[in-house]
C-alpha cells in the first residue's frame, strides 16, 4: 500500500462527509488509521462487538447474514466509497451481518467514540448519515436477497506456461455473444496502465493501492474481469 493521504484529505472529497467542517475532519487524523484487507479476509463477523465503522476506499465487499439456524444469505455487494458498520456503531449493538472482502480491499477506520463525537458537532454529518441509512433501508427491503454476483475471475495455469493468448481471446468472444461485457487484464496490460513492474508488486508494496484503483474502475465498466 503507498503511503496513505491523512484521513481527513480523502473523507473532504467524500459526499458523506462533504458538509464537515475541515477543523473536525483534520481532527480525526489522530485516531483514524488505514486498514488493508486481504481478498477473502473478513473484516468483521456477524456478532462482533461495533467498535468502529470504515469507509471503503477501494476494492469490494460482501454481506453476509446468517439467520436462526445457522444458514447464510447474501445481502448485498458494497463497492467504493461505502460507508461500513455505521449501524451498530449507532445503535450500540453487535454487527447485523459478516463483511468479506471479495478482492483486496482499502478501508479508513474511524473509532466509533470518535465518529459519535463528530455526529455531536457536525449536524450536516448526522443529516447525511439519516439519508443514507434510508436510502440502505429502502434498497435492501426491495432486494432482501441477492444473487452471488462474480465479477472477476483469475485464469490460473495448472502446468506452469501461461494461459495461451487464443484461448483468451476465444473465451472473450463467448462471453461478449453471451451479454457479458469482459475485460481482460494480463500483467502486459497491468504494465501499460500502471508502469513497468506493477504485475510484480507484491500486497502492501508501494503501487498496491494503484492496482486496487485500476480494478475499481475495471469492475465499474464491464460486468467480468
Amino acid at each position: 500500500m503507498t503511503a496513505p493521504r491523512p484521513a481527513s484529505v480523502w473523507l473532504a472529497a467524500h459526499p458523506l462527509f462533504s458538509g464537515v467542517s475541515a477543523a473536525a475532519l483534520e481532527a480525526l487524523d489522530t485516531v483514524a488509521r488505514w486498514v488493508l484487507l486481504a481478498g477473502g479476509a473478513a473484516l468483521f463477523e456477524q456478532g462482533d462487538q461495533s467498535d468502529a465503522l470504515y469507509v471503503l476506499v477501494r476494492g469490494t465487499l460482501h454481506v453476509v447474514v446468517r439467520d436462526a439456524v445457522g444458514a447464510s444469505h447474501s445481502v448485498e455487494y458494497l463497492g467504493a466509497g461505502a460507508l461500513v458498520g455505521e449501524l451498530g456503531v449507532l445503535l450500540g449493538e453487535p454487527r447485523s451481518a459478516t463483511l468479506r472482502a471479495v478482492r483486496d480491499a482499502e478501508l479508513l477506520h474511524i473509532p466509533r467514540d470518535a465518529f459519535l463525537r463528530l455526529l455531536q458537532t457536525e449536524p450536516a454529518l448526522g443529516a447525511a448519515v439519516s439519508r443514507l441509512l434510508g436510502q440502505r433501508l429502502t434498497r435492501t427491503t426491495k432486494r432482501p436477497r441477492v444473487r452471488p454476483r462474480v465479477a472477476t475471475v483469475a485464469l490460473q495455469p495448472v502446468d506452469g506456461h501461461p494461459v495461451p493468448p487464443a484461448f483468451v481471446r476465444s473465451l472473450l468472444d463467448a462471453l461478449a455473444r453471451g451479454g457479458a461485457t469482459p475485460s481482460h487484464l494480463s500483467s502486459a496490460s497491468l504494465e501499460r496502465e500502471i508502469g513497468v513492474g506493477a504485475s510484480t508488486i507484491d500486497r502492501g508494496d508501494p503501487g498496491d493501492s494503484r492496482i486496487l484503483e485500476l480494478c475499481d474502475e475495471l469492475e465499474r465498466g464491464h460486468s467480468l474481469v
